[in-house]
Order: C-alpha cells, then sequence, then structure tokens
C-alpha cells in the first residue's frame, strides 16, 4: 500500500514538473518572439525617422530656404547621410525578418523589403542628382 502511493506520487509529481518545465519553455520562446518583434518594429520606427530627416533637409535644400549655395550642397550631403543611416538600419531589418526565431508577419515582411528598396532608389537618384546634374 504505502509503495504505491509514492508511485502515484511521483507519477503526478513528474507530470506537473514537465508542465512546468514546458511552461518556462513556451515563456522562454514567446519572450524571444517578443523582443525580437520588439526591436524589429523600433527599427522599422528609426527608419522613417531618418527617411522623414532626409526628406525634411533635401526639401530645405531644394526650395532654397538658405541663399548660399555652400549650405544647400552641405544640406544635400546631411540628406545622403541621413539616407544612408536608413539604409544601413533596412539591412538590419531585413536581417531580422530573415531571421527564424522572429515572427514578423507577411504584411511586415512585405513592408521591409518595399522600404529596402524605395531607400536604394532614393540614395541611386540622390547620388545621381547631386553629381552627374551638376557636372
Amino acid at each position: 500500500m504505502n509503495n504505491s502511493i509514492s508511485l502515484y506520487f511521483f507519477y503526478y509529481f513528474k507530470h506537473i514538473l514537465l508542465y512546468f518545465l514546458n511552461t518556462i519553455k513556451y515563456n522562454i520562446i514567446y519572450m524571444n518572439q517578443k523582443k525580437g518583434l520588439t526591436i524589429y518594429h523600433t527599427t522599422l520606427r528609426n527608419i522613417g525617422v531618418f527617411f522623414t530627416l532626409h526628406l525634411g533637409v533635401i526639401t530645405m535644400s531644394y526650395n532654397k530656404v538658405i541663399n548660399n549655395t555652400t549650405i544647400n550642397s552641405i544640406l544635400n550631403i546631411v540628406g545622403i547621410v541621413f539616407l544612408t543611416i536608413s539604409f544601413l538600419l533596412s539591412n538590419e531589418l531585413e536581417e531580422h525578418r530573415k531571421d527564424p526565431n522572429i515572427n514578423v508577419g507577411k504584411n511586415l515582411s512585405n513592408v521591409s523589403i518595399i522600404i529596402h528598396y524605395t531607400i536604394i532608389f532614393m540614395i541611386v537618384k540622390m547620388l545621381y542628382g547631386l553629381f552627374i546634374m551638376n557636372i
């Protein structure tokens, strides 16, 4: 009788222990995915900040808010720097998108691809306008 009680105890103890271990494992996986998704969203927001700074500085240079060609050229270069920072962040976003531990989703994946190629197009357009058109 005493033997059967101890067997039941160890049987239930084993199942309770396995339940808690699986819960901990699930929570670790969930937290890693949530952390990765948080980093993904933060990077996406930072891309938007630097892209907006680029557009503001380039618009200011194009509209000649400051009537000095040297300062307008410097503003163009600063705009390219902001766009380059945005491009580097979009490369990081691509790495996060391809990470199997982060469940990004189809829509956010498409958004990151569109942003990446838009930034590449803008960099080529800026460099062409700055160096080729001014020669």
